[in-house]
Order: C-alpha cells, then sequence, then structure tokens
C-alpha cells in the first residue's frame, strides 16, 4: 500500500493504488505501508495533491496526472472577500478550477489567509522554488502515482487501518521548507538556533529516509 499524508490531518492519508482515503495508526506496520513523499487534501471531494517521482513533482487531481518537469504548467489563486478560486492549467488549458472559502486570521490589522493550513497556497509558492523540484524527484525505482491514471470513476471512502510511525519524512521536509524560507530576516543569533535546528531535521531525515529503502 502506497500513501501520502492529508496536508493537514496526519492522522489520514490516501493509498495511491485504490485512491482511498484510510485512518493512520501508529500500530501500522511498514511491511505493508509505504510512505510516499508528497501531500494530498480532500477538497469539497476532490482529491488533489502533489507525489514525488523520478521524473519529479507528479500533481492529480483526481485521476488527472500532470508531471509538472514535463509541460507548461500555471497555478493561479484569485481572492474576494470569503473565498479563494484556485486554477491550474497544463499546455494553455484549464484542468482544474475549485472555489474553497477562506481561513483568515488577522495580521497587522489586515485579515490574511491562513497559509501553513491552505495547501494550494503553499503548493503555488513551492512550485516556484527550485528546491520543490529536488525534493519531489526520487533517484530509485520507488513507486508512482501512475497507478491513479489507470483507475476508473469510482467513490471514496473512509478506511481504517493500523501506522508504526506518525513521523514522516515528507513532515521533516516541509519543517526545514518552513524554516529557510524565513532566513532573509533573521538575526545571528536566529540564524545559528535555525542551523541547529535545521542540523537536527537533517539526521531524522537520514533515519527516515534509510528506513524507506
Amino acid at each position: 500500500m502506497n500513501i501520502i499524508r492529508n496536508f493537514r490531518d496526519e492522522s489520514i492519508g490516501l493509498d495511491l493504488d485504490s485512491l482511498t482515503e484510510i485512518k493512520l495508526y501508529k500500530s501500522m506496520s511498514r511491511t505493508t505501508i509505504h510512505y510516499c513523499r508528497g501531500f494530498y487534501i480532500n477538497c469539497q471531494g476532490n482529491l488533489v495533491g502533489v507525489v514525488a517521482t523520478p521524473g519529479g513533482p507528479a500533481f492529480f487531481y483526481n485521476l488527472d496526472i500532470y508531471f509538472l518537469r514535463e509541460r507548461p504548467f500555471r497555478f493561479t489563486l484569485e481572492s474576494d472577500q470569503f473565498n479563494n478560486t484556485v486554477h491550474f492549467s497544463s499546455d494553455g488549458q484549464q484542468k482544474m478550477q475549485i472555489t474553497y472559502m477562506r481561513e483568515l486570521y488577522l495580521q497587522g490589522g489586515d485579515w490574511v489567509d491562513e497559509e501553513l493550513h491552505d495547501f494550494f497556497h503553499w503548493l503555488i509558492r513551492a512550485v516556484n522554488n527550485r528546491k520543490f523540484y529536488g525534493f519531489y524527484t526520487l533517484n530509485n525505482d520507488q513507486p508512482l502515482a501512475c497507478s491513479l491514471a489507470d483507475r476508473g470513476g469510482m467513490s471514496m471512502s473512509i478506511s481504517e487501518h493500523n501506522s508504526l510511525d506518525s513521523v514522516s519524512l515528507d513532515d521533516a521536509i516541509k519543517r526545514a521548507d518552513e524554516i529557510l524560507d524565513n532566513l532573509d530576516e533573521a538575526t545571528n543569533q536566529q540564524i545559528e538556533e535555525v542551523c541547529k535546528q535545521l542540523a537536527a531535521i537533517c539526521k531524522e531525515i537520514v533515519s527516515l529516509d534509510k528506513e524507506k529503502v
């Protein structure tokens, strides 16, 4: 079973082979579960996410898969007072449009989007970062998301299984990326602290990566 984690809820994952959401538990065995590098969300019944492959990051929208290194693509996000609308186009043709309610918090007297919990804000920022393509490119033959393309229209369901470890390689990478994004405005003391955090995360990444081999 090849699993990627939900962007907002680490207790839920998506089985890429059956396109089914499952509950994750610490008692889950890694002999039956393989955590793939990636994230997804269930937005209004649509399964949307990104997963690492040897060909680079693959973006999927339900049964449709787009390899972001192979063809021209574009994400855009439009906002009004209450909603965000995200668009995805490939080869100049719109492939996805989703409107969802904004989650706002007060910052400096203005209401702004809660970007840390908004998958589309994170993804749009990530695809403009060179590190994203390295993180989401695999160096060996690991299971791909390509099997999704062969699936017919199937209903979404929640299944229950049992997980070994709530810490994943994706979580460590996400934390490291957030730290690096905030370095520009950091003081020397903050940079030293960040270096310590990154060293700890690097050790965690190496340990988690070895578990996946």
